[in-house]
């Protein structure tokens, strides 16, 4: 849902085939994920991969495809639901975020991007721990990735939050020497856990204190003086 609100305007999220409609007008420079089937396997029979081509993207199938691209808008869908767990889908999605960055730094004017770690959230309501671990280590690798291109770039603001927590976890016990964690899940629902927001670089201190989370909108729509 958070990347879809970025080129999309619907009240209802379940309108999956509405949403995907949408994305042909949002003029965003780099797309990838899942989801294909939406774009293709339509009830109004429309072929939207062919239409995002015929506006200039490059249609990527593959995450081969996608890291060879010269061209400066792709649209990436790689599986026809949602891409694999962490531990099936090795590095994708650090790779993927090196080529959105190259991309996207291209641009004289800068640059926004959003990239979420989606899987975190289906682990915490199956309230699988050893899977929700695997997601956590992928996403904090990407991080670091995205964290020494900023260290590097030295112009770019990278703020990193959670919209929600997702059933009420808490560690209960583990062994650091051993590599081992022990965990209890309160539910299997979104709770109202504070959350941890953690940002670097130029007007980083904007993000510090406890905000509400729709604070952090008017904090990057000011930065970017929209």
């Amino acid at each position: 849902a958070t990347p879809a609100a970025f080129c999309a305007n619907n009240p209802d999220r379940e309108k999956e085939e509405d949403l995907a409609a949408d994305f042909l007008s949002c003029e965003v420079n780099f797309l990838f994920g899942g989801g294909r089937n939406k774009f293709h396997n339509r009830s109004d029979s429309r072929n939207l991969l062919t239409e995002m081509d015929d506006k200039g993207y490059q249609v990527c199938n593959t995450l081969e495809e996608t890291l060879a691209t010269e061209n400066n808008k792709v649209f990436a869908v790689l599986d026809e639901d949602q891409l694999p767990l962490a531990r099936d889908r090795g590095d994708l999605f650090q790779k993927a975020t090196g080529k959105a960055l190259e991309i996207l730094s291209k641009n004289k004017n800068g640059f926004f991007a959003m990239i979420e770690g989606s899987r975190i959230d289906d682990c915490g309501h199956w309230n699988d721990l050893p899977k929700l671990i695997a997601e956590i280590g992928d996403f904090d690798r990407t991080v670091g990735q995205v964290l020494h291109w900023a260290e590097k770039d030295g112009k770019t603001l990278v703020v990193i939050l959670s919209d929600h927590e997702t059933g009420g976890l808490s560690i209960t016990g583990g062994d650091i020497s051993d590599g081992e964690v022990a965990g209890n899940f309160a539910n299997k629902e979104h709770s109202g856990i504070l959350v941890s927001v953690y940002s670097y670089g130029p007007q980083s201190r904007q993000f510090t204190g406890i905000m509400d989370n729709t604070d952090i909108f008017i904090k990057i729509k000011s930065i970017l003086n929209l």
